[in-house]
């Protein structure tokens, strides 16, 4: 099951797993704090770290876009890897088996 939850941690996804009011929220704090991020839990921590890496880039690109805007449109970009801890990843690898076994087949 180890290779199962790495293999879906790492995957590819459509976008981050994250508010966009949350994702503004944090990123504004971190620009307060000089790129510090204050979120502590490591999965998340560098989930908040890629999403600042990107939007600082976006803003010093050569368009006028708002912190919010820039925080939206790299929020529903693709995002590397799903940013969750080992056991939360299980969790929900068993919620998503438990919802199969429970729906009527066809």
């Amino acid at each position: 099951m180890k290779n199962v939850v790495q293999h879906v941690k790492n995957s590819e996804y459509s976008r981050f797993f994250v508010s966009e009011d949350r994702a503004i929220r944090v990123i504004q704090k971190m620009i307060r704090l000089g790129g510090e991020c204050p979120i502590k839990t490591p999965s998340t921590q560098e989930m908040y770290e890629e999403i600042y890496k990107r939007v600082m880039l976006l803003l010093n690109s050569s368009e006028e876009l708002s912190l919010e805007d820039a925080v939206i449109r790299v929020v529903n970009a693709p995002a590397p890897k799903l940013y969750l801890s080992d056991r939360k990843t299980y969790e929900k690898i068993n919620e998503a088996k438990q919802l199969c076994k429970t729906r009527p087949k066809r």
